[in-house]
């Protein structure tokens, strides 16, 4: 691990949220709050049961009738404060769904477009 604090090493910002998002890895479910989102990935305000690069399959609640599926890889669970996760690579649709909803956090209306092509890991 580089000694880069985690916000400099970050492809794309991570805005403020409240919200929800039921998860499932192996043949656990469960349900935590999302307090960070950004087109790279999430925290979640729990520690999970998965371990570092376990997979885990995300369904955020963004809002009334406004879900977003999608997988994303465990970076580091941190005793007492939370998960932080890496979203896998989504198809080009799926990331213009999710800027859409951030572009509506964004005050200065500034959030970065997606790239065309699906995001490596």
């Amino acid at each position: 691990m580089s000694g880069q604090p985690q916000s400099d090493r970050r492809r794309f910002p991570r805005y403020p949220v409240t919200c929800l998002v039921q998860y499932s890895w192996s043949d656990l479910r469960s349900e935590a709050r999302v307090t960070e989102l950004g087109l790279g990935g999430l925290f979640l305000d729990q520690e999970i049961l998965a371990e570092r690069d376990d997979i885990v399959r995300l369904q955020l609640l963004l809002g009334p009738d406004r879900r977003f599926e999608t997988a994303a890889r465990v970076l580091y669970v941190r005793p007492g404060r939370g998960t932080g996760c890496e979203f896998l690579p989504m198809k080009p649709e799926e990331l213009r769904r999710l800027a859409s909803f951030l572009s509506e956090l964004d005050p200065a209306g500034s959030y970065p477009t997606p790239p065309a092509e699906p995001m490596p890991t």
